[in-house]
């Protein structure tokens, strides 16, 4: 019964001056936190008999879901007790075990206190862990009093993280454990919980748009990932808000992803980008801001027409794909990478083979004031930064295979490749879209230059193919001399439409049964 309905019964006044404290807000409009017990059954039917604007809570606990949930039509949120996140690195060398371990962390600062308990555990190896109290903690210094502990050997990669209260097991099979869909009144969100591998194999969770719909949020969630796990996030959406998560791979791996990010193909290759300010109203992006990535050769793939802006993440070891119009149709339409720190070690034995920061495929976008360190390791060697290239000139696949081809010269441009967009709406349509014109990549204010290698796909699909270096040329296809794109101003950060806190009417009726 809502408690709401129970104080109308019993105490009318009282309500009525409480609401009207709050602005005399009718009864009505007041949501309802629906409280379930965990299982995958009872999210179900609370999401069922909820309405726009309402919660369904999902109380602390280790829940093994064996099938999906959806939420559609309706825009309400589905909240756990918290998630508990990556906090923190460190490099220092240290050996399983338990008993006192001390830690030094890759910044001063972390939000931790004495007495709290943390997880520590071996970087893109969550088998390998120790568990316990903090001791003590000063500038970078943690002592921990290490408890129990999990895999045994020595060390030099640490992630340091809180603990979670609600955490979903992904047992669905090939289901998506949550599909989310937008609503066109309210936001859908999904927050505080953790989902760990189980089983499953589909996506961790998928959100897909709908005609005027408001982005989705997912923030304050941490999702695991195994070489045998799915996509964590899968969406088809330009638009949508994921922020304040952590995401980790177990282990370093170039798949699965940690958010595969399709757009809404026609619309985004036959108009103008929507970089930066002209994002009106920040509806029109995926937005990707304060998240910490972990051991990831690829932490993302921007694949048909996307649009991200990937901002103020930490990259840990992980680095950022695109696709292009090869094996896909479209290719990635644009993306703003900003503000992020990518970090890498390039001391032996606590070094991941990364091949690059960046690969990209096609499409344009801007990479700017990033911390960038040198890809150059004694294990590995001297890696490029950015790694771009043109597939289709060499592969036989997709709308365009084999591109220039047995033709005489170079069939400059190629549909929708690096340093291509939508400016002038002059340049024709190959078989699908738009094939763009140009629209340079610019690269400026990071915290060193990066070194861009153009590769060649390679292979025998082609005869006499065409090369990547006539087709992606410095000064054309891609601005690398420190000049800023012209008119480019970010969006503003925090993205303003970030929930994180019930709505300002948030009076609410609690559903206990």
């Amino acid at each position: 019964m809502k408690i709401a309905n129970q104080l109308t019964a019993k105490h009318p006044s009282i309500l009525a001056i409480v609401l009207c404290a709050m602005g005399c807000i009718p009864l009505s409009a007041l949501a309802t936190i629906y409280i379930s017990n965990g299982s995958q059954s009872d999210v179900s039917a609370k999401i069922a008999s909820a309405i726009d604007g309402d919660t369904v809570t999902m109380p602390v606990g280790t829940f093994s879901w064996t099938g999906g949930v959806t939420i559609s039509g309706k825009g309400i949120t589905l909240k756990g007790a918290g998630s508990g996140k990556i906090i923190g690195q460190s490099l220092s060398t240290v050996m399983v075990g338990t008993g006192t371990k001390t830690f030094t962390t890759s910044k001063s600062g972390l939000s931790v206190t004495t007495g709290q308990t943390l997880r520590i555990e071996h970087t893109g190896a969550i088998g390998d862990f120790m568990q316990g109290t903090i001791t003590s903690y000063s500038g970078t210094t943690l002592v921990m009093n290490i408890t129990s502990m999990g895999g045994s050997g020595s060390y030099g990669l640490w992630i340091i993280s809180t603990l979670p209260s609600t955490t979903i097991v992904h047992n669905a099979g090939n289901a998506v454990l949550i599909t989310l869909f937008e609503d066109a009144t309210n936001t859908v969100a999904l927050r505080d919980i953790q989902i760990v591998p189980g089983t499953g194999n589909g996506y961790s969770v998928s959100f897909s748009s709908i005609t005027n719909g408001k982005p989705v949020q997912i923030f304050d969630c941490w999702l695991r990932s195994t070489s045998s796990s799915s996509d964590l996030i899968h969406t088809d959406s330009n638009r949508g808000l994921i922020y304040k998560c952590s995401f980790d791979s177990s282990p370093f791996s170039m798949a699965p992803l940690a958010i595969h990010h399709k757009g809404a193909p026609a619309s985004s290759w036959t108009s103008r980008s929507t970089m930066g300010m002209a994002d009106t109203g920040g509806i029109n992006n995926l937005y990707i801001e304060d998240c910490d990535f972990h051991a990831w050769a690829n932490a993302c793939d921007i694949d048909d027409s996307g649009r991200p802006v990937w901002r103020y993440n930490v990259m840990n070891n992980s680095g950022f794909g695109t696709h292009g119009a090869d094996t896909s149709a479209y290719g990635a339409r644009h993306y703003e990478i900003y503000n992020c720190e990518f970090i890498f070690m390039g001391v032996s034995g606590k070094v991941f083979n990364l091949n690059h920061w960046f690969y990209l495929r096609g499409g344009t976008g801007v990479i700017t004031d990033n911390v960038l360190p040198d890809l150059n390791s004694q294990d590995y060697g001297n890696k490029a930064e950015i790694r771009a290239t043109v597939m289709n000139l060499q592969r036989n696949g997709g709308p365009n295979a084999c591109w220039g081809a047995n033709i005489s010269g170079i069939q400059y441009p190629a549909p929708r490749q690096v340093g291509m967009g939508y400016v002038t709406g002059t340049a024709g349509n190959d078989a699908i879209t738009y094939k763009g014109d140009s629209e340079p990549l610019y690269i400026w204010g990071n915290s060193r230059p990066p070194a861009v290698a153009r590769e060649e796909y390679g292979g025998t699909d082609c005869v006499s193919p065409d090369s990547t270096m006539d087709y992606i040329v410095a000064g054309r296809d891609f601005i690398e001399d420190g000049t800023k794109k012209p008119g480019y101003v970010k969006y503003t950060y925090p993205h303003p439409l970030r929930q994180g806190m019930p709505p300002n009417n948030a009076i609410v009726a609690i559903q206990l049964f």
